[in-house]
């Protein structure tokens, strides 16, 4: 049996001074294979693997970064809802999917009873867990074709396609109901309610931000008549009541 002759240099790859590699190179024909030239060519490669391997992170890193962006662009930091950019952009498609297909789109414009109490009293971190949990509840009543935005502060509007008024009625009572359910936040129960306004397309108007107008002054009629919902149709009923 003849030994195996086997010579090893071993040289570490460098990414901001933290090893995160080593090359391993082996020779079996000679014990002194690795001259001090053979080094040095070594210790270049590795620099320049580490140049590379740098290179990479750093472009992953921006890839992340606009990735973020431009997802920070579309939501709402804190609920992860669409923000009001978003929903502009969805809304002027789905008008004008409505539009083609003679169909109805409607606007829920809402806002949180006790809120600002809840703020007050509790601090603003329990006030935004409690918005973070409400906006979670929303989205998860939703359809799939839905959109729901947080506009700021406790104000929610929702953006519905092709919903019949049967359907319509139900789905306010099961917003109004998922809303109502108690809020745990350590070890703390929470009880608040709604106010909801009710525009609709092309009835109440044709544009976007003509909806969402009607749909706001809705809510507060619904506000000051102690109504949960109410649709900017019916104001002047109201009214007249």
């Amino acid at each position: 049996r003849i030994d195996e002759i086997k010579s090893t240099l071993i040289v570490p790859v460098k990414l901001k001074n933290e090893v995160v590699l080593l090359l391993n190179l082996d020779n079996f024909e000679s014990e002194e294979a690795f001259t001090e030239e053979s080094v040095e060519l070594a210790k270049i490669f590795a620099n320049h693997l580490g140049i590379v391997l740098q290179r990479k992170n750093l472009e992953k890193t921006i890839l992340e970064q606009r990735e973020l962006m431009e997802y920070l662009s579309y939501h709402d930091a804190l609920t992860g809802l669409a923000n009001r950019r978003m929903f502009e952009e969805y809304s002027q498609k789905i008008i004008s999917l409505a539009q083609r297909e003679g169909k109805k789109v409607t606007v829920l414009f809402m806002d949180l009873k006790h809120f600002k109490q809840i703020n007050d009293i509790h601090g603003h971190q329990v006030g935004d867990e409690v918005l973070r949990i409400i906006g979670s509840r929303l989205e998860k009543s939703l359809r799939e074709s839905d959109l729901i935005s947080r506009f700021g502060g406790d104000e929610f509007v929702i953006i519905l396609y092709d919903c019949s008024s049967e359907d319509l009625n139900r789905l306010l009572e099961r917003i109004i109901r998922v809303v109502e359910e108690p809020v745990e936040i350590a070890g703390e129960i929470f009880r608040i309610s709604c106010n909801i306004g009710v525009a609709r397309y092309p009835d109440d108007g044709t544009e976007i931000d003509q909806l969402i107008r009607k749909a706001d002054m809705a809510m507060y009629r619904a506000k000051s008549k102690s109504l949960k919902a109410l649709q900017f149709e019916d104001i002047q009923e109201c009214e007249l009541q």
